[in-house]
């Protein structure tokens, strides 16, 4: 049986909320917010896809307008995403 691979979110491409925001040059804050809504404001697409396009990173514009959640949600208990994203 083959295993399909979950379809990383636009955060996770970026390789975290930290690292997405940095490539913006945003405050993580603001980034995790929308992590949070799950949603992207419609006037940051195209910082967002040129951001991408300068780290070689394939986002197409329905990921930013239909925002999906992580392939890989951290469990209660859990280390937190921003105690991770740091270790990276």
């Amino acid at each position: 049986m083959h295993k399909i691979a979950p379809r990383l979110s636009v955060f996770e491409k970026f390789g975290g909320i930290r690292p997405m925001a940095s490539a913006l040059g945003l405050a993580h804050s603001t980034v995790k917010a929308w992590h949070y809504a799950k949603a992207i404001p419609s006037w940051r697409h195209d910082a967002i896809l040129r951001a991408a396009e300068e780290a070689k990173i394939k986002i197409a514009v329905d990921e930013l307008t239909h925002v999906r959640g992580d392939s890989t949600p951290f469990k209660r208990g859990a280390p937190s995403r921003v105690a991770t994203e740091k270790a990276a």
